[in-house]
């Protein structure tokens, strides 16, 4: 049994950690082929639909699409929507999603989703606003490619 008063944080095993190993992310693909078939297929919320996306784009919405793919196989799509509000906070949301592939395990999902969150493309700081919740805490707040001050 791992005491976690005395074990280093690094030393502790992470669960999630094996659904990571041949899980590939795809972030802001080129091409909507791959996508629209699994939106459909899964039937998807019009929220994550590409169409919508390039909708708010076009409006100038920053949209960041994110294709999971595990052993080859797509297993979820994502796609954040992200606003600067004042200063250096960029706010996103994934509403209505991610969609995901029913046989994908619950464990599997919620670390796909953690990483989704902290890998996401977005500068500065930035607050991910979770579809069960609105109310932040300091996982939802991570600081993502700040230029150091030299």
């Amino acid at each position: 049994m791992i005491d976690h008063w005395t074990t280093p944080h690094w030393a502790t095993p992470i669960p999630e950690v094996s659904y990571y190993i041949g899980m590939n992310l795809i972030w802001d693909p080129a091409s909507s082929k791959v996508w629209d078939a699994f939106h459909r297929e899964h039937g998807g919320a019009l929220q994550q639909s590409w169409g919508y996306g390039a909708a708010l784009d076009r409006l100038g919405v920053r949209v960041h699409r994110a294709i999971a793919e595990l052993d080859g196989r797509t297993v979820a799509i994502a796609q954040f929507i992200c606003r600067r509000v004042p200063a250096y906070l960029t706010l996103s949301s994934c509403t209505r999603g991610p969609v995901w592939a029913p046989d994908l395990e619950p464990q599997a999902r919620r670390a796909l989703y953690r990483r989704l969150r902290s890998e996401l493309p977005a500068p500065r700081l930035r607050v991910t606003l979770d579809r069960k919740s609105t109310r932040l805490n300091s996982s939802h707040v991570s600081e993502s490619r700040m230029p150091s001050s030299a």
